[in-house]
């Protein structure tokens, strides 16, 4: 069943939807109680309803509270359930200005994800005998070379290329506002544009696994020099519009500006977002509709999928080797308490996704958001979907956000310096703390009960000191099993 739902509760209000199932001077406890009520709950939500079952009122009721709570405007997620899509809903606004909804067809950045979706586009072309899995893709390149190294550049394989094994640099693609035209392919190859980045080997090619965004730039490379035609041309005529995916492209175009949802920061403020050269790696635009599709085309389970690749390839891509046991060829391969996943997350500022297939079962969950704490909405909805259908996967969930008032908040901001003389700010916008960083960059915090907050990105949590008289003192920062102590100094 497809349908949207629109959040009806008044974002700008944020929290206040929580205080119905926290208190104020709640533990980290009974915010996951709270959580776990609201999971077991069956009541009416604020958007249209259905007869789906369980998990739908489950993240009918859930969802909404969490936008608010973690100020992320909009989330699209789909359920495939036997290897067909069993729901797909919008919750939220694609803008918090316009207060438009988003929709099944409301489309987002999926950063990663697009990756995926390219290693489709090459292995085609391997079925069509016109690339080698495992021949060096320079011998297909004229535009651009490996720059030579100490290292072997004839052991980069196409193969290596996709599963992370080839040893180049770059993890992240260089990206650029939408007012600046992006570089061309080749001048991003080289680093003409930045002066500070370039593609080249800092590895032997298989001696271990390295994320290389930047090898996907090269796969690009290899697409246009081979199809003597654009990236974005290729994957549209021979990947997306023969997998039904009309509402994508790896380009921005008209039709994805009016069909986009608007990215938004930490605090939860619109803004820009970003561009990109190498779109193969990180800038595909999607819909919730669309991405179904390539889930269930990916689960090679529905008789009527298109066959853009076969059965057998794609298995393949979806299976772990010696050089690379977590990353097949496009695909991520995560394990969750023995149970074997595959698919892929996406990680773009104002953009969080993922995309999470279960092959042996046929289940699937695709979840797309346009803000930068979305990490915290897929989080809290994965574990509601890992929970229905393997019963496991979700300790050590971060519990759900309490309210409390900003006049509260500000007794905490100033400036704050550990032992090795490292300064951290503590900060308020709009409501909410923030860590600020040196390098420009305020990490959104949420209260998890009296004088306890955790980052919405990471695994960070701060516990701050003070007097019988509520003056506070310092701060202790816990991040996995080691923590830091700082001292207020104004």
């Amino acid at each position: 069943m497809i349908r949207h739902a629109m959040n009806l509760m008044p974002w700008a209000l944020t929290l206040l939807c929580l205080t119905s199932c926290a208190a104020v001077d709640g533990s980290s406890r009974q915010a996951h109680n709270d959580r776990s009520e609201l999971q077991r709950k069956a009541v009416d939500a604020p958007k249209e309803t259905s007869s789906s079952g369980r998990l739908d009122d489950e993240l009918n009721l859930l969802v909404p509270r969490i936008l608010d709570a973690y100020a992320v405007p909009g989330t699209a997620v789909g359920i495939i359930r036997d290897g067909k899509v069993w729901s797909a809903t919008g919750y939220g606004y694609r803008d918090v200005a316009t207060r438009q909804p988003v929709t099944v067809s409301t489309a987002f950045n999926v950063g990663s994800i697009s990756k995926s979706v390219t290693a489709w586009g090459v292995m085609r072309l391997v079925e069509e005998g016109r690339v080698e899995l495992d021949a060096p893709v320079g011998g297909y390149l004229s535009r651009w070379k490996i720059p030579p190294s100490e290292f072997n550049a004839e052991a980069v394989t196409v193969r290596r290329l996709l599963n992370h094994t080839a040893g180049l640099s770059m993890w992240g693609v260089p990206k650029v506002s939408p007012e600046v035209e992006p570089p061309s392919l080749d001048a991003m190859l080289v680093a003409t544009t930045d002066g500070e980045r370039d593609i080249r080997l800092v590895r032997e090619p298989g001696s271990e696994w390295g994320y290389s965004g930047g090898g996907y730039a090269v796969l690009q490379l290899l697409i246009e020099e081979v199809m003597h035609r654009s990236f974005d041309h290729y994957m549209k005529s021979e990947i997306l519009r023969p997998l039904g995916m009309t509402g994508s492209a790896y380009v921005w175009d008209e039709a994805i500006s009016l069909a986009a949802a608007t990215p938004h920061d930490a605090s939860g403020k619109p803004f820009a977002g970003q561009r990109f050269t190498a779109t193969s790696a990180a800038g595909l635009q999607t819909t919730l509709t669309d991405l179904l599709a390539f889930a269930t085309a990916s689960l090679n389970s529905a008789n009527e999928a298109p066959r853009i690749v076969s059965p057998a390839t794609v298995a393949s891509m979806q299976r772990p080797s010696s050089e690379s046991p977590k990353y097949g060829l496009g695909y991520e391969l995560p394990d969750i308490e023995g149970v074997r996943l595959v698919g892929h997350s996406g990680s773009n500022e104002g953009w969080m996704a993922q995309l999470l297939l279960s092959p042996g079962t046929a289940d699937g969950i695709v979840i797309l958001t346009n803000g930068t704490n979305g990490l915290r909405i897929i989080s809290e909805v994965e574990c509601a979907w890992l929970l229905e259908v393997f019963g496991k996967g979700c300790d050590g969930i971060t519990p759900l956000p309490l309210p409390v008032a900003e006049s509260e908040l500000h007794r905490y901001t100033g400036r704050y310096r550990d032992s090795t003389g490292a300064v951290a700010e503590i900060v308020v916008h709009d409501g909410h703390l923030f860590w600020r960083t040196d390098y420009g960059y305020d990490f959104a915090l949420r209260n998890r009960g009296p004088g306890a907050f955790f980052w919405v990105i990471g695994e960070n949590r701060l516990t701050f000191q003070e007097t019988s008289d509520h003056t506070v003192t310092g701060l202790t920062r816990q991040r996995k099993d080691a923590s830091t102590s700082f001292e207020k100094i104004d």
